[in-house]
């Protein structure tokens, strides 16, 4: 939260919905990028895959693995 500089909601991505249990085994996140409505969040490791999180259900709805298993 912007205005209390407090942590809301922390998430963990992963690429399958079951990954969910696991404990976290994604490289880092280096980039973050939200979108100008408020409602999406986009989270790129160093690798360049691409995790999208609904922030009004706070749930990640989409992974994007790299093209080609490229960096």
């Amino acid at each position: 939260d912007l205005h209390s500089s407090e942590l809301v909601h922390a998430f963990t991505p992963c690429r399958d919905l079951h990954d969910q249990e696991l404990p976290p085994t994604e490289p880092p996140i280096t980039k973050m990028f939200t979108s100008s409505d408020g409602q999406w969040l986009a989270a790129i490791n160093c690798f360049g895959d691409v995790y999208v999180f609904n922030l009004e259900i706070q749930r990640q709805h989409w992974y994007i693995s790299r093209l080609d298993n490229a960096s």
